[in-house]
């Protein structure tokens, strides 16, 4: 591309007044130069003359600032020069090159990662393709879409649900509380135990005084029998307030599996071992609790096991 690149402006057969586009004046004119603008960058590996005629007329121009690449510093007009970008290994020709829809140039001035997806502050959000894309991604591996967990740090710990695996605090990772059973990553059919119209992975379980037997109630419907003592057994929240109870966990198929009366007296729990020793293999369970105060009452739901 000689020609094109003005190595005699004036016709004189000098090269004395040659052309130099570069932007860091690194004194080197363009027809000498194999990197026109300076940005670490070869002029011939941007994509300076596509059809190969030797004219840069149809140079890429990727940004369309009407400054081809090979002669752009700044080849996707994010704010950061090329050369900073192949430094940082961000995409020089990619403004958000982490998908998250938060521009690279920000990224840096937030302090967060630009090349890690769920490292960002939400608010600046600006690339809206990207930040669709963004909320199909699941940060915390929950089972829950970024998007149905956003801005929101439920219990109050200082991590945004999107990077809590246990949103409610609670001792219970959020995916062992059955936030989406049909496992669309949505939470609009999240389990509610309680009925209390909060999902069990957003509600802590705290108990609440009172005289009626279901709120005084929180079933957990999951555990983990695996030893390390959390959640190794099946918790029922204030259980030992109504020691008159009866407890029966049945398989799918319906078959009786465990049933004990006065559960949660006198050490009387289910740790995830059947009526003859055996250890019941992962997956869900059902069971029904009735609990007798002035009144008899039969709680059900599922209880999930995990190793």
């Amino acid at each position: 591309m000689t020609q094109f690149e003005n190595p005699d402006q004036n016709g004189d057969g000098n090269p004395a007044d040659a052309v130099n586009t570069n932007a860091s004046m690194d004194e080197i004119p363009d027809y000498l130069d194999v990197d026109d603008d300076g940005d670490g960058l070869p002029t011939k590996e941007e994509l300076s003359d596509p059809n190969s005629d030797g004219n840069p007329s149809d140079a890429l121009d990727y940004d369309n600032d009407q400054l081809a690449n090979y002669l752009d510093p700044d080849d996707d007009n994010d704010g950061l020069m090329t050369s900073f970008e192949l430094s940082i290994a961000t995409d020089s020709y990619d403004v958000d090159t982490d998908r998250d829809g938060v521009r690279d140039n920000i990224e840096l001035e937030d302090l967060t990662d630009p090349l890690d997806t769920c490292s960002l502050i939400l608010t600046h959000q600006t690339e809206s393709e990207n930040t669709l894309y963004w909320g199909t991604l699941d940060c915390d591996q929950d089972g829950i879409f970024n998007q149905f967990e956003g801005d929101i740090d439920t219990d109050q710990d200082g991590v945004l649900n999107y990077l809590d695996a246990d949103d409610d605090g609670d001792g219970l990772a959020t995916n062992l509380e059955n936030a989406d059973p049909n496992q669309d990553g949505s939470t609009s059919d999240a389990f509610d135990a309680d009925n209390d119209g909060i999902g069990d992975y957003l509600d802590s379980n705290s108990y609440v005084e009172s005289a009626s037997v279901d709120t005084d109630i929180e079933v957990y419907n999951a555990m983990s029998p695996n030893g390390d003592g959390l959640n190794d057994v099946f918790t029922i929240r204030n259980i030992e307030l109504y020691p008159d109870n009866t407890l029966t966990i049945f398989n799918r198929w319906g078959k009786v599996i465990y049933e004990v009366a006065n559960y949660g007296q006198y050490n009387r729990y289910f740790d995830g071992r059947s009526a003859n020793g055996t250890t019941v293999p992962v997956g869900t369970y059902f069971y029904s609790l009735k609990v007798k105060n002035y009144k008899e009452k039969v709680i059900k739901g599922y209880l999930y096991i995990n190793k």
